[in-house]
């Protein structure tokens, strides 16, 4: 609560000052504080939506995918897997060609842990496979769990075979 409290002033503060940055900044914490810890999804949205209304109007492209992620994450969070989907697509459209591989592969594993759940499976294929791609900029950390996603994705196949190639 008291984290909740300092973000709170922090966003009282950018208000005064009319600092429309600082103001899209808190509300994005504040949304995360409520989607992680408190799970209060509703006010979560609500201050992700303001937050990405804000980022929109000051052009912060990078911030918005972020805010989208976030978005996401609230409607998978809820079980509202394709709202989720096309948030996550939103992210990834905005993310654009941009170089950050790190953010790439953030929002490629959402795409393809979403799209295998609402049955797009060669989707989710599509997006594992393009996680693979980044495996020597990104780590064996993220190769490991992309080959664990595609096993898994093989088994509900019933390709045992190929699943166990990717363990």
């Amino acid at each position: 609560e008291d984290e909740i409290a300092q973000h709170n002033l922090a966003l009282d503060k950018a208000i005064e000052t009319d600092n429309l940055n600082g103001q899209a900044k808190a509300l994005n914490e504040l949304g995360l504080i409520y989607l992680t810890r408190t799970h209060e999804y509703e006010k979560a949205m609500d201050l992700f939506i303001r937050a990405l209304s804000l980022e929109d109007s000051l052009g912060l492209t990078e911030q918005q995918i972020f805010t989208y992620l976030s978005i996401g994450q609230v409607f998978e969070d809820v079980g509202d897997n394709l709202k989720a989907l096309h948030f996550f697509e939103e992210a990834m459209h905005t993310h654009g060609e941009r170089g950050d591989s790190e953010i790439r592969v953030l929002i490629l594993n959402k795409l393809g842990r979403v799209s295998a759940l609402v049955s797009k499976t060669e989707e989710a294929f599509q997006y594992y496979e393009q996680v693979l791609s980044y495996k020597d900029e990104a780590g064996p950390k993220v190769e490991a769990e992309a080959l664990f996603n595609l096993a898994s994705l093989y088994t509900i196949q019933g390709k045992y075979d190929k699943a166990l190639d990717h363990h």
